[in-house]
């Protein structure tokens, strides 16, 4: 999706919102392959992102990433007492959250 026209400005506030909304229903919430072995090399589970996700704050973002068409922000928060930083798109258009990596710790 190249020059993809952003859905309308999503701020932080309906950012994390969205986010939250979508992680409460598991089934909207989608993690890519690379998130996936980033979550076994640093021992993260998919309950404790769905954690973060559902309860976290926002670190960075929103911003428009016109090559992916998708709003991306890094969602931070306490999962089994670990600090852990989630990146996350929206995508133009679709009711889902993509988990593009995550990390221990609020890098």
């Amino acid at each position: 999706m190249n020059e993809a026209e952003p859905i309308p400005f999503m701020g932080p506030d309906l950012f994390i919102k969205n986010v939250r909304n979508y992680a409460n229903v598991h089934h909207m919430v989608v993690i890519t392959d690379h998130a996936k072995s980033r979550m076994l090399e640093r021992d993260l589970t998919r309950r404790m992102i769905l954690r973060v996700l559902e309860r976290g704050t926002l670190a960075s973002g929103p911003s428009w990433n016109p090559d992916k068409g998708s709003w991306e922000g890094k969602v931070s928060g306490v999962a089994a007492g670990m600090r852990v930083s989630v990146v996350c798109a929206i995508h133009n258009g679709a009711m889902i959250v993509t988990v593009i990596t995550a990390h221990r710790g609020g890098r």
